[in-house]
């Protein structure tokens, strides 16, 4: 590798024009490390009829199908093909809750390369699917304990993965997300102190409908609070279902924004008095940093990393099986007395995420310190 930048084979379940936490923390992170390393994105798809190569903020993409269409399994056998006839220096898995993980572990063993993983955990609409979660870890426990590097986005994650795979807490590195948004130029937001705002994908899990619940008993202390709820996804009917049976139309507003327009959602978050998130289970939620890194007051699940962030002073926690009232009691003295956040913000950045990444890649490699570089000043894709 002297004189030449380190090959990076990024391998993730799904990538850009479909977004999310994880495809947020890639993007990032490659951006602001493109001047050290030399990076190629394998990923796949599933239904959508994505091209299969293309090149995106400079980095070559490969996409390949993945089985069964439009389920969220991503089992995609050109992932192995992929690793098997590239030489990469490092192999960097993102994600553990899919096949594509599993068959990119697999074929970077296979071939003798180095690779390091990062967990990405989250929840599931399912709750099927969310009790197997411990079983599917410890099946591939072996290809886990393979990585020269095993790297979480908070520090439960850290403990959850040391006490499943019986490994010590060196093993890991803890890398949180960045949470910092485009600033607002000369748009800035209009401050609606009495809206809640809640962000996230529209699925089961992520709790929306206890925030939609709540709202009446907020009404019934707080007349003219609203609730805004930001995402898209496949429990929307039901959301909008419940709204209605409520006769809360005037009160619960559901939108989406482009994912990638990072500052269309800061002037969301930057309009709204409280933030709110009710989710099951959140590793280190992008939009609670976010709105977080703006000073707003965030309201959230005492679970998962949401409590993690609770106990650092950056939210409020809520228990996770508070009843209505509950939740809106929270709200409400939220709205009523709103208490920013205590606790340090001030390496929640992706320069921060981005250095945090190349310590690992560093240590996987055996290679001599290497440069961070600059990112655009908007965070956005290149």
């Amino acid at each position: 590798m002297t004189g030449a930048k380190p090959r990076v084979l990024t391998v993730t379940p799904r990538y850009l024009p479909e977004m999310g936490g994880v495809e947020s923390h890639v993007q990032q992170v490659m951006t602001r490390l493109a001047g050290a390393y030399e990076f190629t994105l394998v990923t796949s798809d599933n239904g959508l009829g994505l091209p299969p190569r293309e090149v995106l903020d400079a980095v070559p993409v490969l996409r390949v199908p993945a089985y069964p269409r439009g389920r969220d399994w991503r089992f995609a056998p050109g992932v192995t093909t992929a690793i098997t006839t590239s030489s990469p220096d490092l192999v960097h898995v993102q994600g553990v809750h899919t096949f594509v993980p599993v068959l990119a572990m697999r074929a970077a063993r296979r071939r003798g390369l180095p690779y390091v993983v990062t967990f990405h955990t989250g929840g599931h609409s399912s709750k099927a699917r969310s009790r197997i979660r411990g079983a599917q870890w410890r099946a591939i426990a072996p290809l886990l304990r393979g990585a020269r590097k095993l790297v979480c986005v908070a520090e439960f994650e850290r403990d959850l993965f040391s006490s499943v795979l019986g490994l010590p807490a060196e093993r890991f590195a803890v890398v949180p997300n960045g949470g910092e948004l485009p600033p607002a130029g000369d748009r800035p937001p209009v401050l609606v102190p009495h809206r809640i705002i809640s962000v996230g994908r529209l699925e089961r899990y992520k709790g929306h409908d206890r925030l939609i619940a709540a709202m009446p008993l907020v009404r019934a202390q707080v007349p003219d609070a609203e609730l805004l709820v930001v995402g898209a996804g496949p429990h929307e009917p039901a959301l909008r279902e419940q709204i209605r049976r409520r006769s809360l139309e005037d009160v619960v507003t559901i939108t989406a924004v482009p994912p990638t327009d990072r500052a269309a959602m800061g002037h969301l978050l930057g309009g709204a008095g409280v933030f709110a998130l009710m989710s099951e289970y959140e590793a280190h939620p992008l939009a609670v940093m976010e709105a977080v890194a703006l000073g707003k007051p965030a309201v959230v699940s005492d679970t998962s990393g949401l409590g993690e962030l609770a106990r650092r002073g950056l939210a409020h926690p809520v228990p996770q099986d508070a009843d209505d009232a509950a939740v809106a009691a929270a709200l409400v003295a939220q709205l009523r007395d709103p208490q920013p956040p205590s606790g340090p913000l001030e390496a929640a950045t992706w320069e921060a995420t981005a250095a945090g990444v190349a310590t690992v890649y560093r240590e996987a490699l055996g290679a001599s310190p290497l440069g961070v570089t600059s990112a655009p000043s908007d965070g956005g894709p290149r």
